[in-house]
């Protein structure tokens, strides 16, 4: 299928691609957006996810999940029973048992970027629920809560099919109907490989968001050796090159530092200047411990950068809030910096912050620092310009 058949078929504005009840509070304009979000399952893991293949059943997790919790009796809240919880949620039977879960710790008004993961292509092992099987569950969710779901595919740019997942995900003559574009460079590919290319061509033309992981490697791929990767590359003088590579990882900074550095973005942005695309998480917590060190070349400031010479380039915090020292320098950045504060979005990374303390405690105190105004506009004002306007 050709660029120019898979435009045909994508509607121009954002708003013609969700659902009518949902353009009715985007008209209203009092929507609270969590930008950053996920409801995948343990069945969309590979499971050689860890190095090894493991046995990813209900009796092995639920196994692990009580040692963990029972590590420490005297408190539910230190970090061995903070991961068992997140293993409980991710061992979840569906993604709408999870979709439940975080609904409830939000007004009725709010709306999701729900991120579908896919791993397969970069993890070894086997899946439970193949990309197709997770795009059809986040759509039946979707179509059940027309007004609260922005799903954003994931796509692997390698897969031979990678195109026509695109197309199926956005054409308006499919059930998915898709909003955003999902990229997770740390499991093995950068941005510019040509099909993504291809893919921010319409991107870029039809208005749809892209959002990127743009922290550490947590996720990452399986493979210590990434063979011909495509796209461009930078040496360490800075110059860029197309020639595919083939280079060898070991620990998850040097996928992180590879992968994930917001610099990959720069011919992508160079050729599509117009590009929406949110760089999730804003560096990161270790980004951000160096910028508030004073430290050069951070990838915090390599963002606000890219805000400063691209119109359409934004951060979400997501995760990064959980400290306290980043999101008070956030706001004050926020408070010194107009571009800043009008380029920042709120994003919480559920569920995988649930490792870091209370998803309620999280949000709670993260608003509170931010207070009120710069609330409305990470969550209101900033997103609904980001998603919707032009």
């Amino acid at each position: 299928m050709t660029l120019t058949e898979i435009k045909k078929n994508i509607p121009d504005s954002p708003l013609e691609r969700v659902p009518s009840a949902l353009r009715t509070k985007v008209a209203a304009g009092n929507l609270f957006i969590d930008m950053h979000t996920h409801l995948f399952t343990i069945a969309d893991v590979p499971n050689k996810y860890l190095g090894i293949r493991l046995p990813f059943t209900d009796q092995f997790l639920g196994w692990i999940e009580n040692t963990l919790h029972n590590f420490n009796r005297k408190t539910d809240n230190d970090y061995m029973s903070r991961l068992a919880y997140f293993i409980r949620i991710i061992k979840s039977k569906s993604s709408t048992e999870i979709y439940t879960l975080l609904e409830k710790y939000y007004h009725p008004d709010a709306l999701f970027g729900v991120l579908l993961m896919d791993m397969r292509p970069g993890i070894e092992g086997k899946l439970k629920r193949e990309l197709t099987g997770q795009m059809e569950e986040i759509r039946k969710i979707r179509d059940a809560h027309p007004a609260k779901i922005l799903p954003y595919i994931a796509i692997d740019p390698r897969r031979p099919e990678a195109l026509d997942l695109f197309n199926k995900a956005f054409d308006k003559n499919q059930p998915y109907q898709f909003f955003g574009l999902k990229v997770y460079p740390s499991l093995g590919y950068l941005p510019s490989h040509p099909a993504y290319m291809k893919m921010f061509e319409v991107c870029q033309e039809k208005k749809i968001p892209v959002l990127t992981h743009c922290s550490g490697a947590t996720v990452h791929s399986s493979r210590k050796r990434i063979k011909n990767m495509e796209g461009v590359k930078f040496k360490t003088n800075g110059e860029e090159f197309t020639t595919p590579v083939t280079k060898f990882f070991f620990t998850k900074n040097a996928y992180a530092e590879f992968f994930n550095h917001p610099q990959n973005w720069e011919p992508v942005l160079r050729q599509f200047p117009g590009l929406r695309l949110n760089l999730a998480h804003f560096g990161g917590g270790n980004q951000w411990e160096n910028f508030l060190k004073g430290k050069a070349d951070t990838w915090v400031a390599r963002i606000i950068d890219f805000m400063y010479r691209y119109d359409h380039v934004y951060a979400d915090f997501s995760y990064t809030l959980t400290n306290h020292e980043y999101a008070k320098s956030l706001k004050q950045m926020m408070l010194d910096n107009r571009l800043v504060a009008d380029r920042t979005l709120f994003g919480s990374d559920y569920f995988m912050l649930v490792r870091e303390g209370h998803y309620r405690n999280l949000l709670a105190s993260f608003r509170t620092i931010m207070g009120d105004d710069l609330m409305h506009k990470l969550a209101t004002e900033n997103p609904l310009r980001h998603l919707f306007e032009g």
